[in-house]
Formats: structure tokens, C-alpha cells, sequence
């Protein structure tokens, strides 16, 4: 009988119809576009419905804006009045590291009048974005610079360029995690006891976190040190990733080590880095810092105060390469 009813099935399959495949869904978009499109529904609603608006529906609760130093920015939008300007921009360019938890965009902007289409300001932003896993791009920090009318590439006439995306970090088989242990032997009259702790996944990462943080930072460091001491060329050759951008006020964007070290000035020897903050994407592959510059020429009685936004990239070779450098000047002091 069962030989008979297996017999049965058996046929039943031979003549039956394929089951139909699962049904797909849509491909989770890759991390660069998503953060494409958070800078681009960004300038929509500040286009549509006012920059104040639009960047408290944008800013992280921490959020940084620099005004001209680096400030709380929800405060600061919070206070402002609706403005009759519109602010528009688009970005032209975009970072992102590997795990998708930080970003950095950067683009032309504007400034109109709110009845007419008529520049009244323009320049660059630079804009580094953050998220935890499942919920949308917020922005960590926001600079722009302002600068005259480019040739081309300006605001409505940007082409986005491919962008950079790194691969995520992943801590690889045989890890064993959270556990200690303690040996004691005793063997042809010799004594031996030993401790050993293993660590945890997130142990391990809270470790290479720290490392690279201060990898970073001592590249930071050794930046401001090489301009102040051996000069701009040669700071830049040490430090600067191929496509650099470097952005000053009133001065046309750098992008590259050459085009530098034609913005960047040589720093006076009394000039010094304050760091206000600074961080490190959780795959160690995109960081950056914030802070004031203070600078005091030979003879003068005051520094120059400028605030600044440096972003790091991690090479293939483990050091970190300098991406962007935005400063702000401080009104001078009389």
C-alpha cells in the first residue's frame, strides 16, 4: 500500500505545475543614493517651505552649524525669524562609509529673493550627514563658504559625479566573544598560573574605534603641524587625498592637492588647533573634526579666530587622508 500511494505522489509531481517563485521585492537602495536623496528632499523643502523649516527637519539633536564658531544648531535655527530669502542648493558630490553611518555631501548654493530669480549670494556647503541603523539621514555638521560666480558647475548647472562608496566592516569568523579564563598547573615541582580574557565583537570594535580615532586625530594634528612648520606643499603632500577639496570664504573651491596650494596661505608659528569634537564612522573608514583655528601673526596683538570642518578618509593602506577642509574666519578684531 505505501509503495502504491508514494507511486502515486510521484506521478502527482511529474504532472503538477512548478510552484511559482517567491515574489521580490524592490532592491534596498545602496547608501550613497539614499544620502543623495536626503540632501535633495533637503533643498526641496528649503526651496518650498523656508530654510528654517527645512533644517529643523534635518538637524540631528546635536547637530553643529558654525556661526561664524561652531554652535549648537537647533538653538540657532530655532531663533531665527522665517526669512523672505529662499536658500537653494543641490549637491554635486557624496561620500559615504561602508556601514552607511556617515556621509559627507557637498554642492553649490544660492540665496534669492523669495519674489523673483535673482542671486544675491552664492557659494558652497559642506555637509557631513549621520544615522543609526533603520532611521534616515540627519545632519551631524553643516559649513558653507561664499565665493563669486563660477564658470561653470554653479548652482543649475551641476552634474553629480559617481561619489565614493565604501565596502562595510565586518568582524570575521572565529570570534569568540565575553568570556575570561583562569589556568593553574602544577607539574614535576614547577607552579604555573595564567589569566586570559577574550574579547567580545563589540569589545573588539570599541577597540579599533578608539585606535582610529586617535589615528585620526594625530593626522589632524600632524597637518596643522606640517603647514605651520614646513609649509603648505609639503603638508598637503603628506596628508591630502587626490581629490581634496579645500574651501575658503570669499575665495573660488580648491579641489585637488594643486589647486590647494594655491588657496592655502603658510600659517604664522603661534597658530593652534582647538578641537571641539570629532568622529569616526563605525566601519573606520570615514571620520571628521571640528573646532577653531587660532592664528597670530608676528607682532599682532591678536589671534585670527576661524571655525573649521576637517573630513578624513581611511586609504587602503590604513592612513588617513585628508578629504575636506572648510574654515570660516572670525570678523576681524581692530
Amino acid at each position: 500500500m505505501k509503495r502504491i500511494v508514494l507511486a502515486a505522489a510521484f506521478a502527482a509531481l511529474l504532472v503538477a505545475p512548478a510552484a511559482s517563485p517567491p515574489p521580490t521585492h524592490a532592491q534596498t537602495p545602496a547608501p550613497l543614493d539614499t544620502l543623495v536623496a536626503a540632501e535633495r528632499a533637503f533643498a526641496a523643502m528649503s526651496s518650498q517651505s523656508g530654510m528654517k523649516q527645512a533644517f529643523l527637519a534635518n538637524l540631528a539633536p546635536d547637530a553643529i552649524v558654525f556661526d561664524p564658531g561652531p554652535v549648537a544648531a537647533v538653538p540657532v535655527w530655532e531663533a531665527r525669524q522665517p526669512s523672505k530669502y529662499r536658500l537653494l542648493w543641490e549637491p554635486s558630490w557624496a561620500e559615504v562609509s561602508g556601514n552607511g553611518d556617515l556621509g559627507v555631501t557637498t554642492g553649490p548654493w544660492v540665496v534669492e529673493p523669495g519674489d523673483r530669480d535673482t542671486v544675491i549670494a552664492q557659494g558652497h556647503f559642506m555637509t557631513v550627514w549621520k544615522r543609526r541603523p533603520g532611521t534616515p539621514w540627519v545632519v551631524a555638521v553643516d559649513l558653507g563658504i561664499d565665493h563669486d560666480p563660477l564658470a561653470r558647475g554653479g548652482y543649475g548647472d551641476v552634474t553629480l559625479e559617481p561619489g565614493v562608496e565604501h565596502s562595510p566592516f565586518v568582524i570575521g569568523p572565529g570570534w569568540r566573544g565575553g568570556s575570561s579564563g583562569m589556568a593553574v598547573g602544577l607539574s614535576s615541582g614547577a607552579f604555573g598560573f595564567g589569566i586570559g580574557t577574550v574579547m567580545s565583537p563589540q569589545e573588539e570594535r570599541d577597540r579599533i574605534m578608539a585606535h582610529e580615532l586617535n589615528a585620526m586625530m594625530n593626522t589632524d594634528r600632524g597637518y596643522l603641524y606640517d603647514r605651520r612648520g614646513k609649509g603648505v606643499a609639503e603638508a598637503l603632500s603628506r596628508v591630502a587625498a587626490p581629490d581634496v577639496h579645500v574651501y575658503r570664504g570669499e575665495r573660488m573651491p580648491a579641489r585637488g592637492p594643486m589647486e590647494a596650494i594655491e588657496l592655502l596661505k603658510p600659517l604664522p608659528p603661534a597658530t593652534e588647533l582647538l578641537p571641539f569634537g570629532a568622529r569616526v564612522a563605525s566601519s573606520y573608514d570615514l571620520g571628521y573634526s571640528y573646532g577653531l583655528l587660532l592664528s597670530r601673526e608676528k607682532g599682532a596683538s591678536r589671534a585670527d579666530t576661524s571655525g573649521y570642518v576637517h573630513v578624513f578618509r581611511r586609504d587602503e593602506s590604513g592612513k588617513w587622508k585628508l578629504i575636506f577642509d572648510v574654515e570660516t574666519a572670525y570678523p576681524k578684531r581692530k
